[in-house]
């Protein structure tokens, strides 16, 4: 459906710049507005909008060393009624991580002004995001000029660690989840195979810290692509000093000695197991690292560097207000296996991925 939401989310004002020439044609619905691309590569592509600012049609023409491509997408606006009976969602295995990602936050890591998961206030679309989950992607989509060029050649990965995922929805089934991991890399991945909806056979989430993006690789059949979607740097989160923190009962987890930290407030519980014997640790992914120079109230340095360094073994949220929202991560086995994604091998799919416009030196 992402064509769809293209005539929802663009509008004239996103294309106003020197990336773009505009002028005034005539169309089926009177006058046009058009932004003609600048960039050489894509001579000749252009973007329409009609006469109510809709946008109508986008003529793509790309001439670049993965190959020469030409193609039109036309939007056309009809009044209709629809009855609809009544239906249940179904989502995709991945979709609820996705939504982490495309939230725009990178993972572990609070963001202020942007969708707060625990303000119950919001109001949601099928149960779902919240509106403000979806401003904040649009406005981050709108700022965002990164593209396929900005990725490196290859994204390495030297461990899979495989966590299991029990929703607080107790009619979804649990779901296995394959983090890949690298030393000393600035992106981690995570791996959702053979969902058992839909047409994709494998997705994978990949959070880039370089780019602040979340890159998603995906194959579907025969074919394979990659969507970009920008997440939101961190601001400061300031005063924490609400929380209550405790430690917890040390245990084994897959063979691992592991310490934990009960972490409260009014609105959730969160228990979190590390370890410092695994030998590869989450750097950016699940941790405490980097949004932790907030103030906070009774806990040992030594204690927080220990869980920024370590692996999460296991991670149970609680929400006091929605227990649809509740959630437990259970490791189940860490093993060193190499996994690669090459970006040569799939087609860009990015919103507007393929008229991405020059970046500034």
């Amino acid at each position: 459906f992402q064509l769809v939401e293209w005539a929802f989310i663009y509008r004239p004002e996103h294309f106003r710049n020197e990336d773009y020439t505009e002028s005034t044609v005539k169309c089926q619905s009177g006058e046009c507005v058009k932004f003609s691309s600048t960039d050489s590569e894509m001579s000749g592509t252009y973007i329409l909008f009609d006469n109510q600012n809709r946008l109508s049609k986008v003529h793509a023409i790309v001439n670049t060393p993965e190959g020469k491509k030409t193609g039109d997408y036309n939007f056309e606006y009809t009044d209709v009624s629809v009855n609809l009976p009544p239906a249940k969602e179904v989502k995709m295995p991945f979709q609820d991580l996705f939504m982490v990602g495309a939230d725009a936050t990178p993972p572990g890591e609070n963001v202020s002004g942007s969708y707060d998961v625990n303000d119950n206030s919001s109001s949601n679309d099928s149960d779902g995001m919240s509106h403000k989950a979806i401003n904040s992607m649009t406005e981050n989509l709108k700022n965002s000029d990164v593209g396929k060029e900005d990725l490196p050649e290859t994204y390495n990965f030297d461990w899979r660690y495989r966590m299991k995922m029990d929703m607080g929805n107790k009619k979804q089934e649990p779901l296995d989840m394959v983090f890949l991991l690298k030393k000393n890399a600035n992106y981690q991945g995570v791996t959702v195979e053979n969902p058992e909806t839909g047409s994709i056979s494998e997705a994978t989430m990949v959070f880039d810290s370089s780019i602040n993006s979340l890159v998603m690789f995906i194959i579907s059949g025969q074919s394979k692509f990659l969507q970009i979607h920008p997440m939101q740097a961190p601001k400061d989160t300031g005063d924490i000093s609400d929380m209550k923190i405790r430690e917890l009962p040390p245990k084994s987890i897959i063979g691992y000695n592991s310490k934990g930290l009960e972490i409260e407030n009014d609105k959730f519980l969160i228990q979190v197991y590390h370890s410092v014997e695994a030998p590869i640790s989450m750097s950016n992914l699940f941790n405490f690292s980097g949004p932790m120079d907030i103030n906070v109230p009774n806990i040992d340095p030594k204690l927080v560097e220990q869980f920024s360094k370590g692996l999460i073994m296991e991670l149970t949220y609680t929400d006091k207000k929605k227990s649809k929202n509740n959630a437990k991560l259970t490791a189940q086995s860490l093993e060193q296996a190499p996994t690669s994604f090459d970006k040569k091998n799939y087609q860009n799919m990015s919103f507007m991925g393929q008229l991405k416009s020059m970046k500034n030196n």
